[in-house]
């Protein structure tokens, strides 16, 4: 069996000279390595013309890409994030998401329904530490560490500390560089010869770092080298002893990894993922946020208690050993065969010839139009009475006392259940609770269908083995602004290329306004989301598609839904 097409979505600046390498780009690097067939975007530099780029390669990938990783960052980069998905989800391609970053959980907590929105669109999302998985506890995040290059790092173990100390991010202020400096500065009281390495790509706080030594005299004790490349990053883990981190927000960072396969001690502050990266006084030393003294203290430890050190230093090894390569190939592979097959369609039993059908409408306030579309469903040709299921939104202009009068007259041919938040999604999966047919139709309160919808449904089903079909809707006008507003939306000029209100063949669709579905449809991908308040119905229909569930709209029969507007 081949091997599927991967695409690596995210911030590929590692593929720019003088940019750090991204997750993305190992990943795809390791893969691609496999033989695997691999395509990624993007390394523009520019925000702007990364965003263009990302949208158009994924544009071409539809039919080549069989999964697309994409790596969720907040800030700016979530609108990225947001246009890449969405762009992902209209193509139909499965979506993976890997969360990357600390302050994700406070970009969510400031946009909570935006990020939700987009994750939804997610048929997986992983990060590499429980710190993201318990912030996003809802949306069922899997733990997967990030890969570490830690095969090509010689591991030299630190049995003692010399005071010769690496720093090593990026010169920002969300990695607070001048705590580095600040520490060393009463570091130095005790440890005359400590001498502290400073590397990184600067990104606006390399002048207040050189204020900040300047401040403390410390000319001769920093150096302040800018940006390594993978060479020289070798070179300056083997010729210093300890490792010092300084984030003020951080998840769980591959410096720290590659750090400790290395063999240094660290010294870290204890912020976001890390302490759940590494254990405080057996895999590094932890301090809290912007605490000088206090990460002064856990260097002078180091360089008192050779026994520390080297514990440190041993155990760090083992904990960067569970990001290698070979340790996170594995659960890789598992996550795209569990996504891949999801997208496999739905093994649908044959329909019998008269199956049981349960109609679920939604209505709010269409004391009008209700007994018309009740009156359509219950006499239908040629199949046995629906189960019909009205969920009234809280109407306020008798729509649900008109429900129980019309029930009362039927018997037990129609439910009436009643729905306080009002909004759609929550009334279909209210109707689904109780629904008990082998179809599943949906029907609005001010929808008449033709009198033999329901049996030609049925037998469009049983033919062509869809998972959903439906007629074209017809949209009428009582009135003249009415008729105006219906012949727009029956006309290509209003409504573009929606097949099921402008086609004139039948044929897959993406979306249908009042389909037949299978009932193991809904057992198999879920119901509603109760989040949207309106588009659920194309939610759901996207969610089918991606699950290889096929939508048809028979565009030739000769009866309709009608829609009044």
């Amino acid at each position: 069996m081949r091997t599927p097409t991967i695409g690596f979505v995210g911030p590929m600046l590692g593929r720019n000279p003088g940019w750090v390498t991204t997750q993305g780009e190992l990943l795809a690097d390791r893969f691609r390595a496999e033989g695997w067939s691999v395509l990624e975007t993007s390394s523009k530099v520019g925000r702007a013309s990364r965003l263009i780029d990302t949208l158009t390669s994924i544009s071409r990938w539809r039919g080549t890409v069989d999964v697309i990783v994409l790596s969720v960052f907040s800030g700016p980069a979530f609108v990225t994030v947001d246009a890449a998905s969405a762009a992902a989800s209209r193509l139909g391609i499965p979506l993976v998401m890997v969360l990357h970053g600390g302050n994700l959980p406070t970009h969510r907590a400031q946009h909570p329904r935006w990020t939700g929105r987009v994750l939804r669109r997610a048929d997986r999302i992983v990060a590499p530490s429980s710190y993201l998985t318990d912030a996003f506890e809802e949306f069922d995040v899997t733990v997967l560490p990030n890969l570490a290059d830690t095969e090509t790092i010689v591991f030299r173990r630190r049995r003692k500390a010399t005071p010769r100390i690496l720093w090593m991010r990026t010169f920002h202020p969300v990695y607070n560089p001048e705590l580095a400096v600040r520490a060393v500065a009463l570091l130095r009281n005790n440890h005359p010869e400590v001498h502290l390495t400073m590397a990184g790509q600067e990104k606006g706080s390399t002048s207040d770092v050189l204020a900040e030594i300047e401040r403390h005299a410390l000319g001769d004790v920093v150096d302040v080298v800018g940006f390594l490349d993978r060479d020289a990053k070798d070179r300056a883990f083997d010729a210093h002893d300890i490792y010092l981190h300084t984030n003020r927000i951080d998840n769980t960072p591959v410096s720290l990894l590659e750090a400790a396969a290395a063999g240094l001690p660290i010294v870290a502050t204890c912020v976001g993922g890390v302490p759940s990266l590494l254990r405080d006084g057996t895999d590094a030393l932890l301090v809290p946020s912007d605490d000088p003294e206090a990460m002064a203290t856990a260097l002078g430890r180091l360089l008192d208690d050779p026994t520390l050190a080297d514990t440190l230093s041993v155990n760090g090894r083992a904990i960067a050993e569970n990001s290698s390569w070979p340790a996170v190939r594995g659960a890789w592979t598992a996550l795209f065969d569990d996504v891949l097959s999801r997208v496999r369609p739905l093994a649908l039993p044959p329909l019998r010839d008269d199956p049981s059908i349960s109609v679920i409408m939604p209505v709010r306030n269409e004391g009008r139009y209700l007994e018309r579309s009740l009156r359509a469903v219950l006499t239908q040709d040629d199949v046995e009475t629906p189960q019909v299921i009205v969920v009234d939104g809280a109407s306020e202009d008798g729509t649900a006392d008109l429900a129980h009068r019309i029930a009362a007259e039927c018997g037990t041919a129609i439910q009436v259940l009643n729905n306080p938040q009002r909004i759609v999604p929550v009334s279909m999966n209210l109707g689904l609770a109780v629904a008990k047919g082998e179809v599943v139709v949906r029907v609005d309160g001010h929808c008449v269908i033709a009198p033999d919808y329901l049996r030609q449904c049925i037998d469009a089903l049983r033919a062509t083995g869809d998972a959903c079909v439906g007629g074209p809707m017809e949209t009428i006008g009582e009135t003249d602004e009415a008729a105006s507003i219906a012949a727009a939306q029956s006309s290509r000029v209003g409504v573009g290329g929606v097949a099921f209100r402008t086609s004139e063949t039948a044929g897959h669709v993406d979306t249908l306004a009042f389909g037949a579905y299978r009932r193991e449809v809904f057992d198999r991908i879920g119901t509603f989301d109760e989040t949207l308040v309106r588009n659920q119905d194309d939610e759901f229909n996207l969610r089918m598609t991606r699950a290889g569930s096929t939508k048809r709209c028979c565009a030739s029969w000769t009866s309709t839904a009608r829609r009044g507007v």
